[in-house]
């Protein structure tokens, strides 16, 4: 009887049909068979891959955040304008919330994985310093170019990672209040503002 497959592309085909599955049914209500069937697999097959549905949103959470952190990092790591890139990675993650829309109501429970799962806790500690350390070094190179005045880049760092979370949360919560790409480009301005070096500030 021929191995299961058991790489990285099909794990990430189950966690495809598992946001399909809660996207209609609803995360409590959606089964490991609902996902097993959008996956084209049988239940006990499925349970080679993953122990049960928490499992899965734990495993949603990496899936979500890491893939969209190493599109961030290719992008804060390429050559150019400091500023630029900043613009640059809101409309990426613009564009992310746009696709991942139907999903995005899960991230409320990846949080409450998080406080019950000390492993998925730690992946998004990881990620959010990971993030951290990317602006951090982003911000430093705009102070060296003269694109940005002198700072504490690891507080400005963390007030820019707070305000991608918090907005993210407040749409997630209140769609109808939150237009994301408007807000974060806002808010991104206003911070940006006051880290203009004192010579543009003058002119």
């Amino acid at each position: 009887m021929p191995r299961p497959d058991r790489s990285e592309e099909r794990r990430d085909q189950i966690l495809e049909a598992a946001i399909q599955a809660f996207a209609e049914k609803g995360l409590h209500e959606a089964s490991m068979d609902d996902i097993a069937s959008r996956a084209g697999l049988s239940k006990p097959a499925l349970y080679l891959y993953f122990r049960n549905k928490d499992a899965i949103i734990g495993s949603l959470l990496r899936f979500f955040f890491e893939r969209e952190m190493r599109g961030v990092r290719k992008l804060l790591e390429a050559p150019g304008s400091p500023r630029a890139r900043l613009d640059a990675m809101n409309e990426q993650f613009a564009a992310v919330m746009d696709h991942m829309q139907l999903a995005m109501p899960l991230l409320l429970e990846f949080y409450g994985v998080a406080t019950r799962q000390a492993s998925v806790r730690q992946s998004l500690v990881a990620i959010y310093q990971d993030f951290h350390d990317m602006l951090v070094n982003l911000l430093a190179q705009g102070v060296a170019a003269g694109e940005f005045c002198a700072m504490d880049t690891s507080q400005v760092a963390f007030t820019l990672t707070a305000l991608y979370e918090g907005i993210t949360l407040m749409w997630v919560m209140a769609p109808h209040m939150v237009d994301w790409r408007r807000q974060m480009q806002a808010a991104q301005a206003l911070i940006l503002a006051g880290l203009q070096p004192a010579l543009d500030a003058a002119n």
